[in-house]
């Protein structure tokens, strides 16, 4: 299910909004309900289901891990504690980005998942500045490459690009 992940999740951390497109991140699978507790309740199925797959960055992976609030698998969370599906609707009304880039919890369910990622201390306002950062650079590089003007201006971007690709492989 890698490839189908990555592509449904756009290559991006379903719980910290990491895009591993521009920063060179591990990605893996995450089990929204782990398979401890799938294999406890005999319910085994559940580790190949793809509806309970997260594309994850290894940090918010680790992080959760096997963590979950209940002695339940049937319950995701309780309106109080607990987790939302990073692939649902859902999730946005209970954590979101400021204009920052900093993750934060509108509901008592975004304080307990930002609690568990440790959203704190994870630096997302520099990954969200340098996502869009990227972003503006690769429709630069679009324009540049339909552009047929000064030489030297587009040297002298060229040279600021690699710099910044320098950069980004040294996060």
């Amino acid at each position: 299910y890698t490839k189908s992940l990555k592509k449904d999740f756009h290559n991006i951390c379903g719980y910290c909004g990491k895009d591993m497109n521009i920063i060179s991140c591990p990605a893996e699978k995450d089990h929204l309900i782990p398979e401890s507790l799938a294999e406890k309740f005999n319910r085994t199925q559940l580790i190949t289901d793809y509806n309970n797959l997260v594309y994850a960055c290894r940090t918010c992976n680790q992080l959760k891990k096997d963590k979950w609030p209940f002695d339940n698998i049937n319950q995701i969370n309780d309106g109080i504690t607990g987790y939302s599906d990073p692939a649902s609707a859902d999730y946005d009304n209970h954590l979101a980005f400021d204009n920052k880039g900093r993750i934060i919890a509108k509901t008592t369910i975004g304080e307990y998942m930002y609690s568990v990622f440790n959203f704190d201390n994870r630096l997302t306002e520099i990954w969200f500045t340098l996502s869009e950062a990227f972003r503006q650079l690769d429709q630069i590089d679009k324009l540049i490459d339909q552009y047929k003007g000064d030489l030297q201006l587009l040297q002298k971007y060229r040279k600021l690009r690699k710099k910044i690709d320098k950069f980004q492989n040294k996060l």
